[in-house]
């Protein structure tokens, strides 16, 4: 599975504190952000917002869908572990921080594959306006 989290960026730190994800697709990066609840119209769904002048993606989630989608997704990462005998293979910290990691982007998945497609359909406009 791939990662969508950069080394170089600290995302403990007060200023990326709210970044989830992060991907470089072609020249525009993809974002996650964790928005308080009540911040979007729907917090039913993330909700994507492209940057044309920066060449980024926004797909903001609000708390509530993203633990809601851990929830749903925990039991995911456990059937995966056991069947990748992660229990025999990791130790120490190893095997919580792996299904918190795996847990977390399973819980993404809709929020990155939405980021995107965006980006897929930003590039199509690119490439119209240029043809044009």
């Amino acid at each position: 599975m791939e990662s969508f989290s950069r080394p170089e960026v600290d995302y403990d730190a007060p200023e990326n504190s709210d970044v989830m994800a992060s991907q470089i697709i072609g020249d525009w990066e993809l974002l996650i952000v964790l928005v308080p609840n009540g911040t979007l119209s729907n917090g039913d769904t993330p909700n994507v917002i492209p940057m044309q002048a920066t060449r980024q993606v926004f797909v903001a989630v609000e708390q509530d869908y993203f633990n809601r989608r851990i929830d749903e997704c925990l039991e995911i990462t456990h059937r995966e572990a056991n069947e990748e005998d992660w229990i025999n293979n990791f130790e120490g910290d190893e095997l919580p921080r792996l299904i918190g990691e795996r847990t977390s982007l399973h819980a993404l998945a809709d929020a990155i594959e939405m980021g995107q497609t965006a980006i897929e359909v930003q590039d199509l406009e690119d490439q119209f306006r240029t043809a044009c």
